[in-house]
């Protein structure tokens, strides 16, 4: 579980939310957060199947409260690189991947 730390200059930046200031950070160790999340992965499936072990080439995404934010934005992005999505108290605006609810049409 990756730890991507708020900035100690901006906190109105907040990262653990993959918010719109996170994702418009150009330089620095906080570009672009989701690819980084991406790389871990990566770099984590190819050292556990080096050991033998038996990895799915999709992720499962947990997150609760400002993370829970985080994996529901996360998923928008890169819904190829997904098995599931889990989000808990995702901060008043979950994103669902349907354009209607019970028939009714979605904005």
């Amino acid at each position: 579980m990756p730890v991507f730390p708020r900035s100690e200059t901006n906190s109105l930046v907040y990262t653990h939310a993959l918010d719109q200031d996170t994702m418009h950070i150009k330089e620095g160790p906080a570009v672009r957060l989701d690819l980084q999340l991406l790389s871990m992965a990566i770099d984590a499936q190819k050292k556990l199947a080096a050991q033998k072990y038996i990895v799915e080439n999709k992720l499962l995404i947990v997150g609760f409260s400002a993370s829970g934010t985080f994996s529901n934005r996360f998923a928008f992005l890169h819904p190829d690189k997904l098995l599931a999505v889990v989000s808990g108290a995702v901060n008043a605006f979950p994103k669902l991947p349907v354009n209607a609810l019970n028939k009714q049409a979605l904005p």
